[in-house]
């Protein structure tokens, strides 16, 4: 799902049971069949989860596993559309 990234906050705490939390929260806009338009939405990732280079505005690939949890996020870079093949250099009959 195509997922316009607005920001992100690095964390790095303990909880209040004692466990650490290290990861980074995702500000997101998406598609949702339910909103007119696109919901905000916040992602949790846990350190160690392979996330691209973060740069706010740029839109991001987001598949989620089973229970609705982010699985794979990936650059969504949009292609330039392909220029036209250029014509080879015509060689000249003259001698």
């Amino acid at each position: 799902m195509l997922a316009k990234l607005v920001g992100f906050s690095k964390l790095d705490f303990t909880s209040n049971d004692g466990s650490p939390v290290k990861g980074t929260n995702l500000f997101v806009n998406m598609p949702d069949p339910d909103v007119e338009g696109l919901v905000a939405t916040k992602l949790f990732i846990k350190d160690g989860f392979s996330l691209p280079n973060l740069v706010v505005g740029m839109d991001l690939e987001v598949d989620f596993n089973h229970k609705g949890k982010p699985a794979f996020i990936t650059s969504a870079q949009q292609q330039s559309p392909k220029a036209a093949p250029s014509n080879p250099p015509v060689k000249s009959t003259k001698a």
